[in-house]
């Protein structure tokens, strides 16, 4: 699963439209403590805004989602992809 071309480029696309291309970069944004899946916001928000919001420095998001895309890592065991909850 190819990951974004461009950082830069991703940083204007809405956290939901990030989590439809990419729906294994829902692991990422976990893995650095954003609670922008199932977010109401996350139509709105870019996925910039999101990063200043929580705070969390975009090369530390970024190389997150690269090893999330290149590893093939799956969300935490009993996380449900398509619901987003502890099952």
């Amino acid at each position: 699963m190819a990951g974004p071309a461009s950082p830069s480029a991703a940083l204007d696309l809405t956290v939901a439209d990030v989590l439809a291309r990419w729906p294994r970069a829902a692991r990422a944004f976990l893995d650095q403590r954003m609670a922008c899946v199932g977010c109401e916001f996350s139509t709105f928000d870019s996925l910039r805004e999101a990063l200043d919001i929580h705070a969390v420095p975009h090369a530390a998001f970024f190389a997150a989602l690269e090893r999330t895309l290149l590893n093939g890592s799956a969300l935490a065991p009993g996380l449900s992809q398509t619901q987003g909850e502890v099952e």
